[in-house]
C-alpha cells in the first residue's frame, strides 16, 4: 500500500478480513513491521482474541531506529543499491564475531540473494513502507492490552533489541518476556523449530518454564510511565521466571 495509508487503514484492513474468515475468539500473532497492526487490532476487539503473541517489536520508534530506517530510505531513493542491500542486512542480522547465531551463513546468503533480485517495482513497494514507519510512527495510547501477550526476539536482535521488546511487553497488563538463544531479529529463520515450539506452547495455555532454547521467561504486568530504554544494554527487570 501506498505509505498514506497508515497502520490504522491496514488495521480495519485486518479486521475485515477477520471478521471473514475467524468470527470466533482467536490466538493473534504479530512480527516485526506486523507487530504493530495486530497490537492495535487487539486494543481495538478484545473480546475476538484469545492471546497475542509479538516477535520482534517495539513501543516506539526511537531516534536510534528512526536514522537507520532514513538512511535506508536515502539509499532506496538514490539507487545506491550496493549500499542499500547492505544496510537491510546490518539492520537485521547480528554480524559480530563475538556473538553465536545459529544458520547466519545460510540465513545471510539466502537474504543477500534475495535482495539481489528484487525488481525496481519491489524496491518502491519496501521504500513505501519505510515512509509509513516514518509518517505513521504511532505512540503507546489507547486501553490497555489485558489478554495474555508474549513478546519475545533474538537475544541479539540489532533492530526490536531486548531492551525494546521488554519496554513494549511493560504496556500490557499480563505480559510474558523472553529471548530466543543464538537468534537476532531473523529469528524465525534461525530457531524455526524453536519459535514455533514457543508459540505452540503459549497459545495452548501450557508452562513456558525449563525451555532451552530461550532464557528464562518473565511474567511482566504494566508498568506506567515507560522508561526509555537505557544505552548499551537491557534494562534490568525486577519479574520473577515465568512459572506456569
Amino acid at each position: 500500500m501506498p505509505a498514506r495509508y497508515g497502520f490504522d487503514f491496514l488495521t480495519r484492513a485486518l479486521d475485515r478480513f477477520l471478521s471473514e474468515v475467524a468470527p470466533s475468539p482467536v490466538n493473534v500473532l504479530g512480527t516485526s513491521y506486523g507487530s504493530a497492526i495486530a497490537y492495535q487490532w487487539v486494543q481495538r476487539h478484545p473480546e475476538r482474541v484469545e492471546r497475542l503473541a509479538l516477535i520482534g517489536t517495539m513501543a516506539h520508534l526511537t531516534d536510534h531506529v528512526r536514522a537507520r530506517v532514513e538512511r535506508l530510505l536515502r539509499l532506496g531513493e538514490q539507487g545506491r543499491r550496493a549500499e542499500f542491500e547492505s544496510g537491510v542486512l546490518d539492520s537485521m542480522v547480528c554480524s559480530s564475531p563475538l556473538v553465536t547465531v545459529s544458520r547466519r551463513p545460510t540465513v545471510v546468503r539466502c537474504l543477500s540473494r534475495a535482495l539481489a533480485e528484487l525488481s525496481a517495482q519491489d524496491i518502491a513497494k519496501f521504500l513505501d513502507n519505510t515512509r509509513r514507519l516514518l509518517d505513521h510512527p504511532g505512540t503507546p495510547g489507547g486501553p490497555t492490552v489485558r489478554v495474555p501477550v508474549l513478546v519475545a526476539t533474538g537475544e541479539h536482535d540489532p533492530l526490536t533489541t531486548p531492551a525494546l521488546s521488554r519496554e513494549a511487553a511493560h504496556l500490557c497488563a499480563d505480559a510474558r518476556f523472553t529471548t530466543l538463544k543464538d537468534a537476532d531479529h531473523l529469528v524465525h529463520l534461525e530457531r524455526p523449530t524453536e519459535i514455533v515450539d514457543l508459540l505452540t506452547r503459549f497459545f495452548a495455555g501450557e508452562s513456558l518454564s525449563g525451555l532451552d532454547y530461550c532464557h528464562p521467561v518473565e511474567r511482566i504486568g504494566r508498568r506506567a510511565p515507560v522508561p526509555a530504554p537505557r544505552t548499551g544494554g537491557e534494562r534490568q527487570s525486577s519479574c520473577a521466571p515465568e512459572g506456569s
